[in-house]
C-alpha cells in the first residue's frame, strides 16, 4: 500500500512529525538502523508469516528477505531527507 500510496505523503512533514513526537516523549530522534535491529526482525517476521498471509487471501506474501531489504532503503532515504516532498518512498 506504501507503495501505491507514497505520492501522497508529505515526507518533510512526516519526517517532522516523528522527531517532534520523539521529543515530547524524552527520546532521541530515531535513525534507519532503529528500525532494523535483529530482535525487531525476527519478532516482525513471525507475525510476516503468520498472521499476514490471512489479509492476503490467494495471493502469496512477498518474500520477507525483500520486504526488509526494501524497508532498510526506504528508511534510508526518509530519514537522510532524499526524498523529496511528495516523492516515493519505494520503487514500483
Amino acid at each position: 500500500m506504501l507503495k501505491e500510496k507514497a505520492g501522497d505523503l508529505d515526507i518533510p512533514l512526516a519526517r517532522l512529525l516523528l522527531v517532534r513526537k520523539c521529543q515530547h516523549k524524552g527520546l532521541m530522534a530515531p535513525e534507519p538502523g532503529a528500525f532494523l535491529l535483529p530482535e525487531h526482525l525476527a519478532e516482525a517476521e513471525v507475525y510476516w508469516e503468520r498472521e499476514l498471509i490471512a489479509q492476503l487471501p490467494g495471493g502469496p506474501l512477498p518474500d520477507w528477505k525483500i520486504v526488509v531489504e526494501e524497508l532498510a532503503g526506504a528508511l534510508k532515504a526518509f530519514f537522510s531527507g532524499e526524498m523529496g516532498s511528495r516523492a516515493g518512498l519505494l520503487p514500483v
